[in-house]
């Protein structure tokens, strides 16, 4: 570190760029028959990726809001059990600079606000869920499956065989899925919705810097 240092390499290949001829051919190479199939599968894709991230963020917001309501007591068993999983996460919180500058007391006391944010979030959705009768199915088992394997590129099919002869994997699904579905209805239900238009880029540093905080 701080020294010079001296790098011998050996050039095996150059190569240059070629930009392809955007055809029916070029379009096949990605199992679509044709060039208009092709730019339909990236809008697809791109506003599937785009809805995803909104859906975050729209989360995170409620989540907040909810967090300045719910100040009901909460079992101390069910807070002394999920601040454990959350220290059982920091390894991978490990790059987190707000953790990093952290006494031991500022994370323990960082670690109870955050357990309790999320054992009265728990239970105020479970009870939500449970009052408008809202239930897993297949389908949504499926999706969620299908869903986590695409993060596995390559690997998708061994992620749902994974999930077919694992079903304490599938159980632990359920809670998500469950998750998501009584956000979804508070969204649908409860709140007014306001719509506001973004250009992509505008969009992207959006999403960029609320998600970042």
């Amino acid at each position: 570190a701080g020294k010079a240092s001296e790098f011998k390499v050996k050039v095996l290949a150059v190569h240059q760029e070629n930009v392809p001829k955007i055809d029916d051919e070029f379009a096949k190479k990605f199992k679509c028959d044709n060039v208009g199939q092709l730019r339909e599968q990236i809008t697809a894709n791109l506003r599937s990726n785009y809805d995803e991230s909104i859906l975050v963020l729209m989360k995170m917001k409620l989540f907040d809001k909810l967090e300045d309501l719910l100040k009901f007591d909460i079992p101390a068993s069910l807070l002394k059990r999920e601040k454990e999983i959350l220290k059982g996460q920091t390894p991978q919180l490990a790059d987190d600079a707000e953790l990093k500058n952290m006494s031991e007391k500022e994370k323990d006391k960082y670690f109870d606000e955050l357990a309790a944010r999320r054992v009265r979030i728990g239970l105020m959705l479970a009870e939500y869920v449970k009052q408008k009768g809202l239930t897993i199915t297949d389908t949504d088992v499926r999706h969620a499956i299908i869903e986590h394997a695409k993060n596995y590129p390559g690997q998708e099919q061994m992620v749902i065989e994974f999930y077919k002869k694992n079903n304490n994997a599938l159980e632990n699904l359920k809670g998500p899925i469950l998750e998501t579905k009584g956000v979804k209805a508070i969204f649908d239900n409860e709140i007014v919705i306001k719509e506001k238009s973004y250009t992509s880029e505008k969009l992207e540093k959006l999403l960029e810097d609320e998600l970042r905080d």
